[in-house]
């Protein structure tokens, strides 16, 4: 029984920090909306009101990506070039705020603010930041394993 007794105790202190959660959540929804805006724009430019999609929703058409990628890819290079940027930036912030909330569910003798939050943040940043690499590279290690064994399934 200690177990859900920890759980809750730790929904509890969690839910105590609501402000944070709505700082964490309007950040991941901001970075999505300036990551997914321009890729819309090149979409609409591509695409339009062409009816080449009509019927194509939830179908995977190999000729419409070739075709996409033969006659826009220059546009489609920009995106994922800038995306490389947002992801970077991402992290960064990602990191920061990750490491100022979980500082901040630690007990300690100051009370929680704002000011408090972003020292925090930026004391245990380059901890986090490591983890998060870490993390990253175990991550991309489990991908390529994947891809690997996919493709060697496959053919």
């Amino acid at each position: 029984m200690k177990v859900f007794e920890a759980i809750k105790s730790g929904a509890i202190k969690v839910w105590g920090f609501r402000n944070l959660w709505a700082l964490l959540y309007m950040v991941l929804v901001a970075f999505a909306f300036l990551m997914t805006n321009p890729l819309i724009h090149i979409l609409e430019d591509s695409f339009g009101s062409s009816q080449l999609l009509k019927g194509k929703a939830g179908v995977f058409d190999y000729n419409l990506v070739a075709d996409f990628f033969n006659h826009f890819g220059e546009n489609f290079d920009t995106v994922i070039y800038s995306a490389w940027w947002f992801i970077l930036i991402y992290l960064i912030v990602s990191v920061f705020l990750s490491a100022g909330y979980v500082a901040s569910l630690q007990p300690r003798v100051e009370k929680y603010s704002f000011p408090n939050f972003v020292k925090f943040g930026g004391q245990y940043f380059w901890k986090f930041l490591v983890v998060s690499v870490i993390l990253l590279v175990i991550q991309g290690l489990l991908s390529g394993l994947a891809i690997l064994l996919f493709q060697s399934i496959a053919g």
